[in-house]
């Protein structure tokens, strides 16, 4: 069981989840959703992520079950088949957990904070997340001025 505050969800949640949805379309098919379906789509998700977050459950399912939650999201508002939804949806979120991957341990190496008290502080969560979000937003910024990229 992981607690996440309604805070850390409005800080931190939301952005990534438009960032993820964002990045993935772009990159698949050079396509991106209009900034209020985005946003409509992030606080959708986010009571998705209070209730799935505080239900004990395996490591990981929880990332998963919020990774079916955007694609089934996505799929409904952006009106965009689930085939590119899907693509989409997996490969921003490998990018994103991938510079989380990155910036976490380096993050905690240089403040000294354990990694598990990263892990338990809400807060921590999103102040040692914005690096990977920046990363993230400068690349959707960087991909909408690129009409040539296309993965699919």
């Amino acid at each position: 069981m992981h607690n996440i505050s309604w805070l850390a969800i409005i800080l931190f949640s939301v952005p990534e989840c438009i960032l993820v949805i964002a990045l993935g379309l772009l990159l698949i098919n050079n396509y991106s959703l209009t900034v209020k379906k985005l946003l409509l789509i992030a606080i959708l998700y986010s009571p998705f992520v209070y209730i799935i977050r505080s239900i004990n459950m395996p490591y990981g399912l929880n990332t998963i079950l919020l990774c079916l939650v955007v694609i089934f999201l996505t799929f409904f508002i952006g009106r965009i088949s689930i085939f590119k939804c899907t693509i989409a949806i997996i490969i921003g979120l490998v990018i994103d957990l991938s510079l989380e991957t990155i910036f976490i341990p380096l993050l905690s190496f240089f403040t000294h904070i354990p990694f598990s008290q990263i892990l338990q502080t809400p807060m921590y969560n999103v102040v040692f997340g914005l690096p990977q979000l920046l990363v993230m937003f400068f690349l959707v910024i960087y991909l909408q001025k690129k009409t040539t990229i296309c993965l699919i």
